[in-house]
């Protein structure tokens, strides 16, 4: 058994117009691991060469991440746009 153990530092890097949970999701490496499960998607939809370990590497990462359940976890329903909040 493994685990994935994320360390989130208080930054102040939301990009603008950004949300809550999309801050989240980028800093918790979310973002990257939905970004590279939907192009392993893409490879493994056109039979690609390696797209099938490319997807399962993929799909585990994003799995170990537990981006299928980030927005539950994290309270997404209170997420809201961080733009003029004062990031200081």
């Amino acid at each position: 058994m493994s685990a994935t153990v994320g360390l989130m530092t208080q930054d102040r890097s939301a990009l603008p117009s950004e949300t809550v949970g999309e801050l989240i999701s980028r800093q918790t490496g979310v973002a990257a691991a939905n970004h590279a499960l939907e192009q392993a998607t893409l490879a493994l939809s056109t039979e690609a060469t390696g797209s099938a370990d490319q997807y399962d590497d993929a799909f585990d990462r994003w799995m170990r991440l537990g981006a299928a359940d980030l927005e539950a976890r994290a309270g997404g329903r209170h997420w809201r746009r961080l733009d003029g909040m004062a990031m200081r």
